[in-house]
């Protein structure tokens, strides 16, 4: 895309209600925990990204002087600058999600690895002492 484009501000748009649109379906997969679609939907949308990125096309949205412009550029360039907001609160909502979803999966982990909570809590005998630690006592079965 050509800088100087006429249409420059509708290819945005164009890019970044496609952005939106696959960071809604990235939510959906990541909570069904369909990983396989989730993979599917990077390579999109990297190439979006990447498309934004170059030439610097959303600077020099965000750079134009407002006095300079048309009434229907602002509107277009206001338009822009929500859907740029909206794609980063979906991008930091999926974020937050994977990280939820990691914790949980390194606290399964970690309960694993470590066996019953009690195994770290001094306990007592009935004379007063301390009982002998439990470790490396294999898990019982049910």
């Amino acid at each position: 895309m050509a800088k100087d484009a006429p249409d420059q501000p509708k290819q945005i748009s164009i890019q970044l209600e496609t952005l939106e649109k696959i960071l809604e379906q990235e939510f959906s997969a990541l909570k069904q925990q369909d990983m396989d679609s989730f993979d599917r939907l990077q390579p999109r949308k990297i190439a979006i990204m990447e498309v934004l990125g170059t030439d610097g096309l959303i600077e020099s949205i965000n750079a134009s002087d407002t006095s300079e412009i048309s009434q229907s550029h602002q509107e277009e360039v206001s338009s822009i600058k929500i859907l740029i907001d909206r794609c980063h609160e979906l991008h930091r909502r999926n974020e937050i999600l994977i990280n939820r979803k990691l914790e949980a999966v390194k606290g399964a982990l970690a309960s694993l690895r470590e066996g019953s909570a009690t195994d770290d809590v001094e306990v007592y005998t009935k004379a007063g002492g301390l009982a002998k630690p439990k470790y490396n006592t294999p898990i019982k079965k049910t």
